[in-house]
């Protein structure tokens, strides 16, 4: 870049952008103090936008450094000497969680929106910072606010969807993973197709997401744990043969995952196959041994089966 850049700075001396172009190029060819020095020549004359790109600039230095405090401050003075930079909004962002200014993220973010209620990425941001402190309430309502100022911003609706899920509030996560795949139409990916499945089933419609499962399958053909949602959604509603199908399928990707093999003996449990039953469990059992549901599952196979000393054994251990 620098033989490009040295026509620039020949073609139009002191120009703002270009001598920050450089200064830049100088920061992250590791030679610091020559950028530097370009920026204190420029904050001379600079006024309030000027500085906050330089500010800027002065930011990524810190953060070739690894010295996120430093950073971190920097941006802020950037955003207060010009609310609407982009670039800052979007750096300060990710050096909240290195830096763990997340509270005086929260303050200046909240202070911007009060200045300019229309920077969706200043909404975000304050979603970020409050999932950190655990305000997740709070946080949904930014990610919303980002996302209804720019419904383009497809980052804040699936970040509140997905804190949505967790949070297990289904029916809120479903409007905003159907919001991204309005929006995204052909180029949703399997992930999102597996997400809305998710709150289905959580919302016991499981021929609904056995849906949604089958086109993320379509999408991610070596996906285990879809085949194994999809498993789940046909024992929900009883059939217990189409279940197996699909659990032997999660197991044939991938087989060390208990949950699997507790499922797939449930499921013959069900069909009345306990011998089956209580084989997967133990398979179950072998992949993890601390889960006292399996044992519980177990005992109560053995029991159906007849063994109810084996039964009090495996209770008792």
């Amino acid at each position: 870049a620098f033989p490009y850049l040295d026509k620039a700075r020949a073609l139009s001396p002191g120009a703002i952008e270009i001598e920050l172009l450089y200064a830049e190029a100088l920061i992250s060819d590791q030679r610091t103090e020559e950028g530097f020095r370009i920026l204190d020549f420029l904050k001379e004359e600079a006024d309030d936008v000027e500085m906050s790109s330089i500010l800027l600039i002065e930011a990524l230095a810190y953060e070739e450094e690894e010295s996120y405090e430093r950073m971190f401050y920097t941006l802020k003075q950037a955003l207060e000497k010009d609310p609407t930079n982009q670039g800052a909004l979007e750096h300060i962002g990710i050096c909240v969680a290195q830096s763990k200014k997340f509270q005086e993220s929260i303050d200046l973010h909240e202070a911007l929106l009060a200045e300019d209620a229309y920077q969706a990425l200043a909404g975000y941001n304050l979603a970020q910072a409050r999932v950190y402190l655990a305000d997740y309430e709070g946080a949904i309502e930014a990610y919303d606010f980002a996302f209804t100022i720019d419904d383009g911003f497809l980052q804040a609706c699936r970040d509140c969807a997905d804190l949505c899920l967790e949070l297990q509030q289904f029916n809120k996560a479903l409007k905003y993973y159907l919001e991204l795949l309005e929006q995204e139409g052909s180029d949703a990916d399997g992930d999102l197709y597996i997400q809305i499945g998710h709150c289905y089933l959580r919302l016991n419609r499981p021929q609904t997401a056995v849906t949604f499962y089958i086109r993320a399958a379509q999408l991610d053909p070596l996906n285990d744990e879809i085949f194994f949602s999809i498993g789940e959604c046909y024992a929900a509603e009883g059939e217990w043969m189409n279940g197996i199908q699909y659990f032997e399928k999660a197991i044939e990707i991938e087989d060390e995952r208990e949950e699997y093999y507790a499922a797939l003996g449930e499921a013959y449990f069900n069909m009345g196959n306990t011998e089956m039953a209580i084989e997967h469990l133990e398979e179950a059992i072998e992949l993890n041994d601390l889960e006292a549901r399996y044992w519980i599952l177990l005992a109560t196979f053995l029991m159906d089966n007849g063994q109810a000393e084996a039964a009090i054994e495996v209770l008792e251990s």
